[in-house]
C-alpha cells in the first residue's frame, strides 16, 4: 500500500458523525459510510457512502462489503474503523476485515463478548457484579428482555412470561442504580481506564431505556475507581480487547454493576477529549498501549444528546438553518428529509462546570431546538 504523509481511514456504521469529527482532529483523512449522510459528517470527510438499508435504520451488506472492496483495490484507504451496527452482525466485520485491515476488535473477540451466556458466565468467573440473568421463561415483573445483538436500548423492553429470545437475548433483573459508562482502551491483555460518562437515558413510546447520550468526564470515589479500573483489566485479558472499548455499568452506594461492553469507540469519545482515536489506532494497527496525554487542567464537562422527532416532520430550508445557525447541534439534517415519530432529527451539545448544570442545558437545548421544527 502506497504511503500517504496522512493515513486514511474508513469509518462505518449507523451514525459515524462523531467518528469522523474524532478522526480528523487527530490527523487522519476520512471517508465516512453510514446511515445518514448528515452535513456535519459529510464535511468531516474527504468522501460519504450511503451504507444504509432502505426504509430502515440498519447496515446493508450489499453496499458495505463491495464498498470495503473497492476501497481496498483502489488502495486509497490503509484501514477501517467499525461503529454501531455490527452487534448482531459479526460476519460483517470479518468479511470486511478479509478486504481492508479492521482497526478495532475481530470478529471472533465481538463474538464472545456480545455473546450473553459466554459474557455473563466471564464476569462469575471473574468476581464481577453484575444484575441477575435468566436464559428462560420467568415472572415478568421485574425483569427486562435485551438482545446484544441490538444497540443503543432500542432493544430492551419489560419482560414478558414465554418471551421468545434469539441466538443473543437474555433476561435480566431490573436493578437500581446510576447508568455509566468506562472508556478504556486495551491491547494485548492490559488496559487503561481514560474516563468515565453519565448515561442519559429516557423512555420512547414503548422502549423504556433508549440512550439518548452522556455527560462527562466525571470523576468518582476512589474505590469504585480501582474497581472498574479492575474490572476493565479483567475484560480485557481475558476477551482479549483491543483499542477503544465501553463498559457500561450500574453505581449504586459504592456498587458497580456491569451492564455490557461495547467492544468498539463508543458515543462517550465526545465527551472525552482528543488523541484518543490516535491511541485507538496505534493499538489496533501498531501494537502499542499508549493513552493520551492527561491535559495540565481539568477538561469542562461535556455533554452530548441525540434528539428525536416528537411527531411526523419534513425539513425545510428554515429549518435547516436555524438547526446549524445554533453552533451547538450536530448531526446536522439536510433540506427535505423526511422524520417519522421518534427518527433521530440531530443532537445537541453544552458544556458546564458541573453535571446537572451540562444536563439542564442540554434539556433547554433539545426543547428549543424542538420548537425549530414543529410548527
Amino acid at each position: 500500500m502506497a504511503t500517504r504523509e496522512r493515513p486514511c481511514v474508513l469509518v462505518a456504521g449507523l451514525s459515524v458523525r462523531q467518528l469522523a469529527q474524532a478522526c480528523r482532529a487527530d490527523g487522519f483523512d476520512v471517508i465516512a459510510a453510514d446511515c445518514f449522510g448528515d452535513a456535519d459528517t459529510v464535511a468531516a470527510s474527504r468522501r460519504w457512502f450511503p451504507v444504509g438499508q432502505a426504509g430502515a435504520l440498519a447496515l446493508d451488506p450489499g453496499r458495505l462489503i463491495p464498498l470495503l472492496a473497492s476501497l481496498a483495490e483502489a488502495g486509497e484507504v490503509d484501514g477501517w474503523i467499525a461503529g454501531s451496527g455490527f452487534e448482531g452482525q459479526v460476519e460483517w466485520l470479518a468479511e470486511g476485515a478479509r478486504r481492508l485491515p479492521l482497526w478495532g476488535n475481530p470478529a471472533a473477540v465481538v463474538d464472545r463478548v456480545r455473546d450473553p451466556r459466554h459474557f455473563f458466565a466471564a464476569l462469575d468467573a471473574l468476581a464481577i457484579d453484575h444484575p441477575p440473568v435468566r436464559f428462560d421463561s420467568v415472572d415478568a415483573a421485574g425483569w427486562l428482555q435485551k438482545d446484544f445483538g441490538g444497540c443503543g436500548g432500542w432493544h430492551i423492553r419489560p419482560a414478558v412470561r414465554g418471551a421468545v429470545l434469539g441466538s443473543r437475548g437474555y433476561l435480566q433483573k431490573r436493578a437500581a442504580g446510576e447508568p455509566m459508562s468506562a472508556l478504556f482502551l486495551a491491547h494485548g491483555g492490559q488496559a487503561e481506564l481514560l474516563g468515565l460518562a453519565r448515561q442519559r437515558f429516557q423512555p420512547l413510546g414503548r422502549r423504556p431505556f433508549v440512550f439518548r447520550g452522556c455527560v462527562g468526564p466525571v470523576t468518582v470515589a476512589r474505590p469504585i475507581a480501582d474497581e472498574i479500573g479492575r474490572i476493565v483489566q479483567a475484560l480485557a485479558s481475558v476477551f482479549p480487547l483491543q483499542g477503544l472499548n465501553g463498559v457500561d455499568f450500574l453505581s449504586d452506594a459504592g456498587r458497580v454493576r456491569v451492564l455490557e461492553v461495547n467492544p468498539r469507540p463508543t458515543a462517550s469519545i465526545a465527551v472525552h477529549g482528543a488523541g484518543l482515536m490516535r491511541a485507538h489506532h496505534r493499538a489496533c494497527a501498531d501494537g502499542v498501549l499508549a493513552a493520551p496525554a492527561v491535559p495540565a487542567e481539568r477538561p469542562a464537562m461535556r455533554g452530548e444528546e441525540i434528539v428525536f422527532a416528537r411527531r411526523p416532520l419534513r425539513l425545510d430550508a428554515s429549518d435547516c438553518a436555524a438547526i446549524e445557525k445554533a453552533g451547538w447541534c450536530h448531526d446536522l439534517p439536510r433540506e427535505g428529509a423526511r422524520l417519522a415519530w421518534g427518527d433521530p432529527l440531530c443532537s445537541v451539545s453544552a458544556t458546564g462546570g458541573d453535571c446537572k448544570a451540562v444536563a439542564d442545558e442540554l434539556d433547554r437545548r433539545r426543547e428549543e431546538t424542538l420548537t425549530w421544527v414543529e410548527h
